[in-house]
């Protein structure tokens, strides 16, 4: 963990880093569990090349998500981007239950329902570290077209990762 993202926990959650062991947490970011003295533990992410609203940006998304009390979703301690870090509270990985698959469908089926008002948010977000514009759309099919792979294959074209065979298959799948 950098010392500015110590530094940071320390502050905001009032309790000094023990120990901060690395932890699976994706691919653009180093994530940790965190051992504080207060016997708390946190898990941290950090990503010192992130945009400065990637992780309050993922903050906002978990609160709004939490709002469906549909499945469990990690209270947010505290998001900030300089230090781009994102700390919540740590779930301790357990053996799958009896049903788990079930309930995770059933939980994400009832997060689908929870809904919003329309296709669409009133803010960015980020996939990865990529900006995701989230303006609203008339539909679904509209907003996934246009929000999701219209605009992944455009910034593939921008940057020279994308051909005329790749754009000829998009423009047939749309």
């Amino acid at each position: 963990m950098t010392p500015e993202v110590r530094a940071a926990v320390e502050r905001v959650l009032g309790a000094r880093v023990e120990r901060a062991r690395p932890v699976a947490g994706g691919d653009i970011n180093d994530a940790f569990a965190v051992e504080l003295g207060d016997r708390r533990t946190v898990f941290v992410k950090e990503n010192p090349r992130a945009e400065t609203e990637m992780f309050p940006a993922e903050a906002r998304g978990l609160a709004w998500m939490a709002e469906a009390d549909a499945l469990r979703v990690p209270e947010v301690l505290h998001a900030s981007g300089e230090p781009a870090c994102i700390v919540l509270e740590y779930l301790e990985p357990a053996r799958r239950s009896t049903g788990f698959d079930e309930k995770v469908g059933q939980g994400l089926a009832a997060l689908h329902r929870f809904g919003a008002p329309g296709f669409g948010l009133d803010y960015g977000n980020y996939i990865g570290r990529l900006p995701q514009n989230n303006d609203e759309a008339p539909d679904w099919v509209s907003f996934y077209r246009d929000r999701r792979l219209g605009a992944q294959l455009e910034l593939a074209e921008s940057r020279g990762l994308g051909d005329a065979d790749l754009r000829r298959d998009f423009d047939r799948l749309f």
